[in-house]
């Protein structure tokens, strides 16, 4: 669990080198500036239910239901919080090629369905 635990705070390194760089803005452009797309409202993006596919590590360090869900699908994570924090605008599923053997496809996707069964 350690090493998948490093191989997430190395990908989180990663993404936010990749993520830095994507959004390093031109010198100059006749452009008018772009608008920002609208934002979902606060509610309504605290009710959505979270996914492995979609939800930010960092906004499921913020629910404790998920991460009541995440423990019990890996124990091992508890007292984590902080190397998970590494990740935190990666999803469960974005980590996965880091972690292959600790995030399965089945174990991703037991998560996914109790996610969906939350009230």
């Amino acid at each position: 669990m350690k090493t998948a635990l490093s191989a997430l705070a190395g990908a989180s390194l990663l993404m936010a080198a990749t993520v830095a760089t994507a959004q390093t803005a031109p010198a100059h452009t006749d452009h008018a500036p772009a608008q920002a797309a609208p934002q979902a409202p606060a509610a309504e993006a605290a009710s959505a239910k979270p996914s492995v596919d979609t939800t930010p590590i960092d906004q499921l360090l913020h629910n404790a239901k998920a991460m009541e869900i995440l423990f019990k699908h890996f124990p091992e994570m508890k007292g984590q919080e902080d190397q998970l924090a590494m990740a935190g605008s990666m999803t469960l599923r974005d980590i996965q090629p880091f972690a292959a053997d600790t995030f399965t496809d089945e174990k991703l996707a037991a998560v996914e369905a109790d996610f969906k069964a939350m009230p």
